[in-house]
Order: C-alpha cells, then sequence, then structure tokens
C-alpha cells in the first residue's frame, strides 16, 4: 500500500483534512515498519493502519508483527536492554546513534508543540505514552512487534 491509497482511504471517509495534518508523522510510523521491522529471521513484516475518533482527537495507529523495537535496537548496542529501555534509546533525542528514530524525535518535539495531542508506542512487554506536558510508561501485554499512535487534536477535523 503506498500513500496515495492511504489518501484515497482518507478522503472517502471524509478525513482528508487530517491527512495532511498527520502526514509528516504517518509517513515515519510507516517508514519504520519497512526499515525497522523486518529481520533476517522474519524478512517479511504484516502491518495494518486504523483512523478512528477518539476523546481527544483523531487516532491514527500503525501496528506491524515484525520484530519489535528492542530486536531493532539492540543490534546496534553493546549492552542487555529492557523493551522499555529500547523504546527510550529509539525516541531519545540526544543520541545520534544509527538505531535512534530521528522521525519518533520529530513526533516527540510535535507533541511537545502541540500540534499532535499523544504519543504512544507499545513493544515488547512495555508501552510509552507522552503527552505535551508529561511521559510515562507502563507494563503491557506481551506484543509481538511493534504498535504506533498518534493522537491529532480536536480542531484537525473537518
Amino acid at each position: 500500500m503506498d500513500m496515495q491509497s492511504i489518501l484515497k482511504a482518507f478522503v472517502e471517509a471524509g478525513w482528508e483534512f487530517i491527512f495532511y495534518a498527520a502526514y509528516e508523522p504517518l509517513a515515519e510510523m510507516l517508514s519504520n515498519v519497512y526499515v525497522h521491522a523486518p529481520s533476517a529471521a522474519s524478512p517479511s513484516v504484516s502491518w495494518e493502519l486504523t483512523v478512528e475518533q477518539a476523546v481527544a482527537g483523531t487516532a491514527i495507529t500503525v501496528r506491524d508483527n515484525g520484530q519489535g523495537v528492542y530486536g531493532s535496537v539492540s543490534k546496534h548496542i553493546n549492552k542487555d536492554v529492557s523493551s522499555l529501555e529500547a523504546i527510550i534509546l529509539a525516541i531519545n533525542q540526544r543520541s545520534s546513534a544509527q538505531y535512534r528514530g530521528q522521525g519518533l524525535s520529530s513526533i516527540l518535539r510535535a507533541v511537545r508543540g502541540g500540534s499532535i495531542h499523544s504519543f504512544i508506542i507499545e513493544s515488547g512487554d512495555h508501552s510509552f505514552s507522552v503527552t505535551e506536558d508529561r511521559q510515562f510508561s507502563s507494563r503491557a501485554a506481551k506484543l509481538q512487534g511493534t504498535r504506533v499512535q498518534i493522537i491529532m487534536p480536536l480542531g484537525h477535523e473537518q
């Protein structure tokens, strides 16, 4: 599926404005599926995109069944880390390492700047959530792959 097909689905649902408002983070989320989700053991990855109304705005979620954040990050570091530490390393703004998600970091900055209401990334057995003024993590049911969700704030709808 390409971005034109995704745009067509947004237009058919009456959410064209949301597509353009969320284009950069959505493109980053989808790019991560192709760049980071495959592994040598599992080069083919399935993914899904969902868009739905949430209390705080419009939730856009990309979910894949790939190797997860830990699998991607752990190949590039020389120490054992938890799935939560791998998520934090992947979005760490102060790192210039190859495994660090430049795009995930830009999504984090957009949340802190208010153009995205919230950002949630779940992988392994952890969930990491960020809103404009706080961030928190929690244990989650073990997830194969990665689930990334942004919520575009109210007002981005037509």
